[in-house]
């Protein structure tokens, strides 16, 4: 059962990672750049959480296709 749940959130992972990327790259194409905040993960230590999230804060089809907003400015508006 932990198993199938695992595997369940990886492919919810996947999916919309996925199709993050093919907005990027149907946005590049129209010359817009749509805005981002990519924020901390469940699970895990917090430095785990927050290192995953700065992973794909660099990844360059994000950054090639969006504006990536900083986590802090989008933790302190939650807040």
């Amino acid at each position: 059962m932990k198993f199938i749940k695992g595997f369940l959130r990886f492919m919810l992972f996947v999916v919309l990672f996925t199709s993050s990327a093919l907005i990027c790259l149907a946005q590049q194409n129209t010359g817009k750049m749509g805005k981002i905040a990519i924020l901390s993960f469940n699970g895990g230590s917090s430095d785990e959480r927050d290192g995953i999230a700065e992973l794909f804060s660099f990844t360059p089809a994000i950054m090639n296709g969006f504006i990536v907003i900083p986590r802090t400015n989008i933790i302190n508006a939650i807040n």
